[in-house]
């Protein structure tokens, strides 16, 4: 963007009063184009001040005429790359775990350096994440009658796989994939991909029976927000504690445990069933929501048993644990 920047205030300074069909000819419009959504609105801003600040004008250049301009050949260029043909993943990616069979959508490319969107030509030219990644099964869990979306990609050294709900869309789709460990670079078109690769291998997507483990999907989310946990007494969502037994708890505010079902596609009260179904729920007398001391107060909340293997994720929360109470 800087450098396209750049080119198009020489032309205006090397030519006073050309006119704006001059300074944006189709090679400069079909540039902007590509560019991502917020790239562009910087680059109309920087030039006005550019403009602005140089006593410079180009006559007849309206934004909404730019607009209107960069639009066009923006649909021209996704109508091209449409055009482009659907290539092997695992040519693109060898080695990917459950790839066989599935395609890169036209106008992607995938690599060992992550995901990119390609111009018309197929060449990559934005970079979406720094991670190759896929969905490579459907989950259907049979118990909930919901469908999950099995995502594998390569993060921190390995391939590992997440399951998320078909219904995720935007920002909740880029937040699930940034907990696995992979970072994203835009957003919206990490949405727009997976919706193509999707309608590009719907049918040729393994589907698995399975229930998902609620109980390890909660002590991630409780590890992954670990910073609302702590404080003298807890913190925004929670707290750790010790039973007399010496069992590690996580105590959670219910409308945040609320909040993680709904992301997994299920209501607190089936959560709640889950985990005492796993045998994890620390339930109070009367109710599977446990009195528990909250900030200066004694609140109804999720108590839930902290993870007694010897996984680095559990490490993790076991440490937490101790930490707080040396605090």
């Amino acid at each position: 963007m800087e450098e396209l920047l750049g080119e198009v205030i020489r032309k205006v300074k090397d030519s006073p009063g050309a006119e704006f069909a001059d300074i944006f000819t189709p090679d400069v419009v079909s540039r902007l184009a590509a560019l991502t959504e917020r790239e562009y609105e910087s680059f109309k801003v920087q030039l006005e001040a550019h403009l602005i600040m140089s006593g410079l004008s180009v006559p007849g250049m309206t934004e909404k005429k730019l607009d209107r301009l960069v639009q066009a050949a923006a649909e021209r260029i996704d109508a091209e790359r449409s055009k482009l043909p659907a290539v092997l993943l695992l040519e693109q990616c060898p080695g990917a775990p459950g790839g066989e069979g599935l395609y890169v959508p036209p106008g992607w490319y995938l690599s060992p350096d992550g995901v990119f969107r390609t111009d018309e030509a197929g060449v990559p030219s934005v970079r979406v994440c720094r991670s190759p990644l896929y969905v490579s099964a459907k989950v259907v869990d049979l118990e909930r009658k919901k469908v999950f979306l099995q995502v594998t990609a390569h993060a921190c050294g390995r391939w590992h796989s997440a399951a998320v709900p078909a219904s995720l869309k935007g920002k909740l789709t880029a937040a699930a994939v940034k907990n696995m460990g992979v970072l994203v670079e835009h957003d919206g078109m990490l949405t727009e991909y997976i919706a193509e690769f999707l309608r590009t291998n719907w049918d040729g997507i393994r589907v698995v029976e399975a229930g998902l483990d609620l109980y390890a999907e909660f002590a991630a989310f409780v590890e992954d927000n670990i910073e609302k946990f702590r404080g003298n007494g807890g913190g925004k969502w929670g707290r750790f504690g010790k039973e007399e037994n010496g069992r590690h708890y996580v105590a959670v505010v219910p409308e945040v445990a609320e909040k993680f079902a709904r992301r997994q596609g299920t209501t607190l009260e089936y959560l709640l069933l889950a985990l005492e179904e796993s045998g994890k729920l620390l339930a109070g007398s009367r109710s599977r929501l446990r009195p528990t001391w909250f900030n200066g107060r004694t609140r109804r909340m999720v108590v839930v048993q902290l993870p007694e293997d010897a996984g680095q994720e559990n490490d993790i929360l076991r440490k937490e644990f101790l930490n707080e109470q040396e605090r």
